[in-house]
């Protein structure tokens, strides 16, 4: 009876080895069950978002009421610089409201401090790459009389509304041209400045770094090479030179003054054959010869008898 109890323990446990074994080979062909994630809980997915070093939260930024001193703190500590303040800021400065209602990026808590502060009359000036002057223009200082910062690189430009001087090198248009086009452009805070600078074909600006980038963008659009300037000579084998270019420049005028046009792409050709509407001289015996010169549009034109 012992040997048979024995015998069967010995079955049991031999099958139940068996059975783990097949359970833990794979079958081919067959994909094996991925294993499950540990849950995640929303408070565990809360806390890693608020725990991302680019997010601010809307706690950072409560101010319904407060001195401008308490923006400036949490400012140099978003914007990683070292401010020197103004002497009217050792108080506190004036009270001012900005609130924060949900999560926003680190760059643009910094945009937002900088435009309130904007705002009302306080400007940020830079002294170097990591050093940033905050004074209250409207007690009479003026930026520039404070050590702006000169950068000839525009990728060195400081981001967001900090006041800067940019060396702006121009290729094609001339800087007395490109002034005028700026200031239609853009208008300049009291502090800004444009002063073309025709040795070096250089405009020097003295804006927030803004409005700097927006005169890049305008640069890169109008400092395009002028059109090539053509000549073409045409022979005149029946016809007087003087009287075919008084002909001709009266066709293009009364053609200009009836389209509105400045020009015709046609009148570049400098082809011989007679224009439209231009009566044939019968007897002419002088020969000569006209010169014309337009540019690559064809707005100006200029022809040039030779007799």
């Amino acid at each position: 009876m012992k040997i048979l109890c024995l015998t069967f323990c010995l079955m049991g446990f031999l099958i139940e080895k068996t059975l783990a074994q097949v359970e833990a080979k794979p079958v081919p062909g067959r994909m094996p069950m991925p294993s499950l994630p540990s849950p995640v809980t929303l408070a565990d997915a809360a806390k890693n978002d608020s725990a991302d070093p680019e997010m601010v939260s809307p706690d950072t930024i409560q101010f319904p009421n407060n001195p401008v001193s308490d923006f400036l703190v949490i400012y140099e500590k978003l914007k990683g610089v070292t401010l020197i303040k103004d002497a009217s800021l050792l108080a506190g400065g004036a009270n001012l409201s900005l609130t924060l209602n949900q999560p926003v990026t680190k760059a643009e808590a910094i945009r937002l401090l900088e435009s309130t502060l904007l705002l009302n009359g306080y400007a940020f000036i830079a002294v170097d790459e990591k050093a940033i002057k905050v004074i209250n223009t409207l007690g009479g200082k003026n930026p520039r009389s404070e050590g702006v910062f000169l950068f000839t690189d525009e990728k060195s430009l400081p981001e967001g509304e900090v006041i800067a001087s940019y060396v702006m090198p121009l290729t094609y248009l001339s800087a007395a041209d490109a002034v005028p086009i700026f200031e239609q452009f853009i208008t300049l805070h009291p502090y800004g400045s444009l002063v073309p600078v025709p040795i070096a074909n250089q405009v020097l600006i003295t804006e927030n770094s803004t409005l700097i980038r927006r005169l890049i963008d305008v640069r890169q659009l109008v400092d395009q090479p002028a059109p090539e300037v053509k000549r073409e000579f045409v022979q005149l084998h029946q016809a007087d030179a003087d009287r075919v270019v008084e002909l001709i420049t009266k066709l293009f005028e009364d053609r200009k003054s009836s389209t509105g046009s400045g020009g015709t792409a046609k009148a570049a050709t400098g082809q011989p054959s007679q224009p439209p509407g231009v009566p044939v001289i019968p007897g002419a015996s002088a020969t000569g010869g006209a010169t014309i010169t337009s540019g690559e549009s064809g707005a100006d034109i200029l022809l040039i008898p030779d007799t």
